[in-house]
C-alpha cells in the first residue's frame, strides 16, 4: 500500500439486555432496533463488497462479545421475527392515522422491513456468521472487545482486572467464529498506558484511540496522519488515532451530517405520536411512551417541534451527495504534501459506533456504500489498520490516557456521578479473583455457582451502566442493572463457601458468554 488511505473502522455494541421473564422488554427493542436499521445493512454491505470484489479488506468491523451473544439467543432471534411482524402491521396502521402526505415515508419502512427479513432468510437469521464469510472471503477484518465492554481504564486499579476482560473478550470470539480476531477495540476508546502490556501479551496487533492520545504522543504532528503509534514495551501493537476531524463532519451534534434537515428524524418516533389502539403491541406498558422504530419524520428543523414527513429519495441522494463531500475532503488533506512527511502513506481513520449507521441516521448504509465506491475514485486506498501495521513499520511512542468520552479521558465512566461505583466494582473483582483461586479445580454442585459469579462480575464491569447512569434518561434502569449484579456477585460467592447449594443459580435474563467453559472463565484469572 503506497497510495494515501482511509480505514473505515465500526465498532458493534449493545449491552446484555436479554430478559426471558419479561415479555416484551424495552430494553431489548434497542437490540431489535439495531438489528433492523444496522447490523443487517452492514451484512449487506459486506455482500456487496464481496460481489464487487476487493484486493484486500476494505472494511474493519469490531463486534462486541454481548452482541454476538444477544444475535446467537434463539430466544431473542424469535422475538425479533416477531418484532418485524409488528412493526409491519403498524405501517398500515400509522398511515391511515397520520394521513396520505405520509405514505412515501411508510411505503419506504415496508420496504425496508421486507428487505430486513430477506436478508435474515438468506443468512438464515446468523448475522455474526456471515460477518464471518466476508471477512473470509477477504472484503473485511473483524475485531473483538473486551468480554463485557469494560471501561478497562477503570479496572486498573486491580492488577489482573483488565486482563480478565481482555483474555474472555478474544475467547469467546474464537469459541464462536473460530478464528482469532484481527484486532481489538478498547471500549470507549478507553486506554492508560498500564493497558499496554496486557494488549502485548494477548497477540493484539492493532487498536484505535481517540486521535489526542496520539497527537500528543511521540513525533511532533504525528497524529492521525501518523502513521500509527507502537509502543515501546511491546513493540508490536499499533495504536491507531481516529481522524477528529473527519469524524466531526459525520458526528458532529451540530455540523454533522445526520442533521441536515432533509434526513430522517431518529427522535420523532410513532410511539409517541399514536394511541394505544394504533400502536397495538408496540404499545409501551402502564401508558408509557417509548420508540417502537418507525420513524416517518424529516428532521426538518432543529429550532422547531413540527417535523415534516420523511422523503425517501431525497435523503437517499443526499447520503451520496455528502459521501462526495466527504471523500474530496479526505482526498485533499491525505494529498496535502505536510501528510506525507513521515515517509509512510498518510492514513485516515475513520471509527464510529457501528449504530450510527442505519439505526440513527437512516441513511448511513447508503452513504457508507457510495463512500467506498467515491474514495477509490479519488486515488485513496480502502485499508484497515492491522493491514496498515503490517505493511508499514511505525514510529514507537507511548499513547496518552484517554477515551473517545466528552472531555477525551475518563469521563463519563468516571466522573462524578459514576466515580463511587467503582469501590464496588474492584471489591466485586478482588472476591471473585480469590474464589476462583480457593476453587479452581472444584466441580459438583459448587462449580455453577463459581461460574455464575465470574458471569455476574463481568456484567457489573461493562461500561454502559455507567454512561447511562451519568447520561440521566436511563439512570434508573442502569442503576438497578448495576446493583443486581453486584449483588449476585456477592449472594453466589456466599453461597459457594457455604457449601450449600444444590442446584446452579442464574440470573433471570439468563446465562452470559454461554459458549465459555468453566476452565476458560477460570483460566482468565491467572
Amino acid at each position: 500500500m503506497t497510495a494515501p488511505a482511509v480505514a473505515v473502522v465500526l465498532h458493534a455494541h449493545l449491552p446484555w439486555v436479554r430478559d426471558a421473564e419479561v415479555e416484551r422488554s424495552l430494553e431489548e427493542r434497542w437490540l431489535f432496533e439495531a438489528l433492523f436499521g444496522a447490523y443487517l445493512p452492514l451484512v449487506e454491505l459486506g455482500e456487496a463488497l464481496a460481489r464487487r470484489g476487493t484486493a484486500a479488506p476494505a472494511l474493519t468491523v469490531s463486534l462486541s462479545p454481548p452482541l454476538v451473544a444477544m444475535l446467537r439467543d434463539e430466544l431473542l432471534r424469535a422475538r425479533f421475527l416477531r418484532h418485524l411482524d409488528e412493526l409491519r402491521a403498524l405501517c398500515d396502521r400509522a398511515e391511515a392515522a397520520l394521513g396520505s402526505d405520509f405514505g412515501p415515508a411508510v411505503a419506504d419502512a415496508r420496504l425496508r422491513l421486507l428487505r430486513a427479513r430477506a436478508t435474515w432468510d438468506r443468512i438464515r437469521g446468523d448475522v455474526p456468521g456471515a460477518l464471518a464469510r466476508a471477512r473470509e472471503a477477504g472484503v473485511l477484518e473483524l475485531w473483538t472487545t473486551a468480554a463485557s465492554h469494560a471501561f478497562l481504564p477503570g479496572l486498573a486499579p486491580v492488577p489482573g482486572a483488565a486482563r480478565v476482560q481482555l483474555a474472555l473478550g478474544r475467547a469467546y470470539f474464537e469459541a464462536v467464529l473460530g478464528c482469532p480476531p484481527d484486532g481489538l477495540w478498547l471500549p470507549e476508546c478507553g486506554f492508560v498506558p498500564a493497558l499496554d502490556a496486557e494488549l502485548a501479551a494477548l497477540g493484539v496487533r492493532a487498536t484505535v484511540l481517540d486521535g489526542h492520545a496520539l497527537g500528543r504522543a511521540g513525533e511532533p504532528g504525528s497524529g492521525w496522519r501518523g502513521p500509527v503509534l507502537a509502543s515501546p514495551a511491546s513493540g508490536r501493537v499499533a495504536y491507531f488515532g481516529r481522524d477528529t476531524a473527519a469524524c466531526h463532519e459525520v458526528w458532529s451534534r451540530e455540523h454533522g451530517f445526520p442533521g441536515d434537515a432533509r434526513y430522517r428524524e431518529f427522535f420523532r418516533d410513532v410511539g409517541f405520536e399514536l394511541d394505544d389502539a394504533a400502536l397495538g403491541p408496540l404499545a409501551a406498558p402502564a401508558g408509557a411512551r417509548a420508540m417502537t422504530g418507525l420513524k416517518l419524520w424529516r428532521v426538518t428543523s432543529r429550532a422547531s417541534a413540527d417535523k415534516l414527513p420523511y422523503e425517501p429519495e431525497v435523503g437517499r441522494a443526499l447520503a451520496r451527495e455528502h459521501a462526495r463531500a466527504f471523500a474530496d475532503a479526505r482526498a485533499r488533506a491525505l494529498f496535502d504534501p505536510c501528510a506525507a512527511r513521515s515517509g509512510r502513506p498518510p492514513l485516515s481513520v475513520v471509527a464510529f459506533d457501528a449504530e450510527l449507521f442505519g439505526h440513527f441516521w437512516l441513511e448511513g448504509p447508503d452513504f457508507l456504500a457510495a463512500l467506498f465506491e467515491e474514495l477509490p475514485a479519488r486515488g485513496l486506498a480502502l485499508a484497515t489498520p492491522a493491514r496498515y501495521a503490517a505493511e508499514h513499520e511505525p514510529p514507537r511512542a507511548m499513547p496518552l490516557a484517554s477515551s473517545w468520552g466528552k472531555g477525551g479521558y475518563a469521563h463519563p465512566w468516571i466522573g462524578p456521578a459514576t466515580a463511587g461505583a467503582w469501590r464496588h466494582v474492584h471489591r466485586a473483582h478482588r472476591a471473585v479473583a480469590a474464589a476462583v483461586r480457593r476453587h479452581r479445580a472444584a466441580d459438583g454442585p459448587v462449580a455453577p455457582l463459581l461460574d455464575a459469579a465470574v458471569r455476574e462480575l463481568l456484567l457489573l464491569e461493562a461500561s454502559d451502566w455507567l454512561f447511562l447512569i451519568d447520561g440521566g434518561a436511563y439512570a434508573g434502569y442502569a442503576e438497578r442493572r448495576f446493583a443486581g449484579h453486584l449483588a449476585r456477585v456477592f449472594d453466589l460467592l456466599r453461597e459457594l463457601e457455604a457449601g450449600t447449594a444444590t442446584a446452579p443459580r442464574t440470573a433471570p435474563d439468563g446465562v452470559f458468554l454461554a459458549e465459555l467453559g468453566s476452565a476458560t472463565l477460570r483460566a482468565a484469572f491467572g
